[in-house]
Parts: structure tokens; C-alpha cells; sequence
């Protein structure tokens, strides 16, 4: 009997291309900036129903996340994508997600137990759902990856 490893052989496929842009990019000489840039567009269209990618640096020392890239399914957003700096007083959960540099924090829309305060970010930027995940570079968490679908 055949195995039908379509689904698997074509994710397989969308993670080569994205990888394979990022390296054909990143051989070209760019900024910070532009490797951050590319870095969020790439996220975005590598996952399946992801409408939005934005990365956010930790400044560790004022305790609060920069937003530093985003890339939207409609191109780059208008920037500012929205509060520059976010405090992670009001996000203690996040914190806590950093600090270990593991693990992934995921909110949906119709989660009963959602918080307000959360749900209220979602229904501003009119996600359904999202997924943030720390950013770590060399064993360090330096930042946040952030992915939400809009539908």
C-alpha cells in the first residue's frame, strides 16, 4: 500500500524555497534593518494561515519589547506597526518566555479563559490567533517572533 506523503513532502518543499531565499538574500550585502525585514516576511509566508510576522527586540534593561520588523499578507505595514515599546510589566507571562528562551505563548480569540487584556489586543489588530516564540541567538533570548491569522 502507497503512503501518501504529499502533505509532508510539500511542506518539505515551502521550508527549501524559504530557506533558500533567505540564503540568496542574505549573500547580497543588507542592513540590519533589511535582514530583519526579510527575516519577518519570510516567517510569514513559510507559515501555513499566518496573515502577520513581527519580530520585537528585548530590551532587557527597560524591561519592555521594541518592535523592530513586521511584514503583513499585505506587504510591509504602515510603521509604526502599532506601540514601538511594549512593557513587559503588563506581560508578565512573556517575561517569563524570554527569560528561559524556550517555549511559545499562544492566544485564540475564542478562548473562554482568554483575558481581557489580551483578548482586547487581538480584537485591535483583528486577529483570530496568534503564537509568539522567543528569538534566541546563541542559546540567548535576544527577542520575539510573533504570528497571527487574521481568519
Amino acid at each position: 500500500m502507497a503512503r501518501d506523503n504529499g502533505g509532508k513532502s510539500d511542506r518539505y518543499r515551502r521550508e527549501l524555497e524559504v530557506l533558500h531565499r533567505i540564503a540568496v538574500t542574505l549573500s547580497r550585502s543588507l542592513s540590519f534593518n533589511e535582514v530583519l525585514a526579510l527575516l519577518a516576511r519570510e516567517l510569514m509566508s513559510a507559515v501555513d494561515r499566518a496573515s502577520e510576522c513581527a519580530l520585537s527586540l528585548w530590551d532587557v534593561e527597560n524591561d519592555q519589547l521594541v518592535d523592530i520588523a513586521a511584514y503583513t499578507e499585505h506587504g510591509a505595514p504602515n510603521w509604526p506597526r502599532g506601540e514601538v515599546y511594549a512593557p513587559l510589566d503588563l506581560y508578565p507571562e512573556t517575561r517569563v518566555m524570554l527569560e528561559s528562551g524556550a517555549g511559545y505563548r499562544e492566544y485564540r480569540v475564542t478562548d473562554p479563559t482568554l483575558p481581557v487584556e489580551d483578548r482586547e489586543v487581538l480584537e485591535h489588530w483583528g486577529w483570530r490567533s496568534n503564537i509568539e516564540l522567543p528569538l534566541v541567538v546563541e542559546g540567548r533570548s535576544v527577542g520575539r517572533i510573533e504570528v497571527a491569522d487574521q481568519r
